[in-house]
């Protein structure tokens, strides 16, 4: 999470590198709808056999944008590298149930009341029209001056629609339903022409925490009417701010700058701003690693497993009152100028993604590519964010909640049709339909262009349960027919498997 660049060009380089190892150590994580991704499937190696790549032992790059503004390099020295039989792993979307939902609002509100999310009142929109017209904070931003009138136009329609004042708390009960509204906010975010989200569906649950609304929590179930992921999020306090967030305005301040588009000081000023966050920052009162800890301790409470770290940011969190509301009013940028840094506590976020026998998923990767001929669409990488102070977590949230459905392959490939046909001395149309049938048992699966491949063994083991179900009802309903009581039936299955145990 550190600068979107190196981000990526680093996650690009652990997906190459992920790549290169011994069998069967590593394995692959990839969406599967209507098959598996055919580039990740390889033909098979001996045990301890390695198969040499393309990859260059040393990259080297450098490139010059904008009459020299902007210039990439890259020097990185990659050595040898190899690679064995990567496992494919299938997902899916996991429909997150009532039980579960009850179950995280249990661990992160400690029993305090729920109550329905209270509307933006006209104050708060009142208050982003008095900075604009005043310039204060991002408003001085000379870059966003196309941008503010369509602001000041959305803001008011908003204020329009919202209430005078804060409503009674009422109780929520906790359920999944249909999302809450708020018009005004909708109005007056209308400036970004964001489209509005899907609200028919009852697979929706927010509510503010406690009387004093020191928290709130949103939670989304998924729904494949609505192409939609489930999610959780709880946050206590207002608003916080990643150094990562002021690393990117910074740059951007600069670029503007270096074209002459600062006329109003903002630049320097920002700076100013910066150095402030930074030395909150600095009061950190823990260690990276014992927030580290910290964090997982959370996911092992929640039971949840199969997350990697992929990064930490230093962050400043506030609580309520002590910065702008997350409501999204107004420019977001603005956010940074408004927070009350002696109010302030420093922290880290932490960000976990799937992670598969210790190779872990770019949180902010493409899985795949949405093209005419793709064997697999996008699929949204399961994420979590915890966010630490010295007052413990302040910020969960769980994107892209997914479930394992089975390893796909291992990489076990079957005798061709012909060459199967010519050793046994069958005709090759025997051994189609052969493979067609195990194909539909679930106990075979072609690749294009590569053959057929044995089933992962839990999907092979799973097959022979269910036949096994399937012959046990039979015998059951046979002695039933003949007269067996239910005790009979019960004492003999017993006993069966008392004496198989021997």
């Amino acid at each position: 999470m550190k600068k979107s660049v190196l981000a990526i060009m680093v996650g690009a380089l652990c997906i190459i590198l992920s790549s290169c190892q011994e069998t069967p150590e590593e394995s692959s994580v990839v969406s599967k709808v209507d098959g598996i991704s055919e580039a990740a499937v390889c033909e098979p190696l001996k045990k301890g056999e390695k198969r040499e790549t393309n990859v260059p032992t040393h990259w080297k790059f450098e490139e010059k944008k904008s009459n020299d503004r902007v210039v990439i390099q890259a020097d990185i020295k990659l050595g040898e590298q190899s690679i064995g039989n990567l496992p494919v792993i299938e997902m899916q979307n996991h429909e997150l149930t009532q039980e579960e939902l009850n179950g995280l609002i249990d661990y992160f509100t400690d029993g305090e009341e729920l109550y329905m999310p209270q509307m933006v009142t006209k104050d708060a929109y009142q208050e982003v029209l008095d900075r604009i017209s005043s310039k204060e904070g991002s408003y001085l931003q000379s870059a966003y001056s196309t941008s503010i009138a369509g602001i000041q136009n959305a803001t008011r329609e908003g204020m329009e629609l919202a209430p005078d004042e804060a409503s009674a708390p009422e109780k929520m009960e906790i359920k999944f339903q249909k999302k809450t509204e708020d018009h005004g906010v909708e109005a007056a975010r209308s400036w970004m022409s964001t489209e509005l989200e899907n609200t028919d569906t009852e697979d929706y649950f927010t509510a503010d925490v406690g009387e004093d609304r020191k928290a709130y929590i949103e939670a989304e179930r998924y729904n494949q009417e609505i192409d939609n992921d489930s999610s959780f999020l709880w946050m206590e306090g207002s608003n916080f701010i990643e150094e990562e967030t002021i690393e990117t305005e910074e740059m951007q301040s600069e670029y503007y700058s270096s074209f002459g588009m600062d006329t109003n000081g903002y630049t320097e000023k920002f700076h100013e701003l910066a150095d402030a966050y930074r030395k909150c920052m600095d009061k950190i009162t823990f260690t990276e690693e014992d927030g580290k800890e910290q964090a997982e301790q959370v996911l092992e409470d929640l039971g949840i497993d199969g997350m990697g770290l992929v990064d930490s940011d230093r962050t400043v969190w506030f609580p309520n009152g002590a910065c702008s509301e997350r409501n999204g009013l107004g420019l977001g940028s603005d956010a940074l100028w408004q927070g009350d840094l002696d109010r302030g506590l420093p922290g880290y976020l932490y960000c976990f993604s799937k992670s598969v026998e210790g190779i872990t998923s770019v949180p902010d990767g493409v899985v795949a590519e949405e093209t005419v001929d793709s064997y697999v669409p996008p699929f949204q990488v399961e994420t979590i964010s915890i966010l630490i102070t010295e007052e413990g977590i302040k910020y969960f949230k769980w994107d892209g909640i997914s479930e394992e459905v089975c390893t796909v392959t291992e990489n076990t490939k079957l005798p061709s049709v012909r060459s199967l046909a010519t050793e046994l001395s069958i005709n090759p149309n025997t051994i189609q339909r052969a493979y067609m049938e195990l194909e539909q048992q679930g106990l075979i699966y072609p690749v294009k262009g590569k053959g057929n491949f044995v089933a992962e063994t839990q999907q092979i083991q799973e097959k022979s349960k269910e036949d096994f179900r399937k012959e046990f009802l039979e015998l059951v309903r046979r002695g039933i027919n003949t007269g067996m009581t239910e005790e009979e039936l019960m004492t003999l299955v017993q006993k069966g498997y008392e004496e198989e145990q021997r």
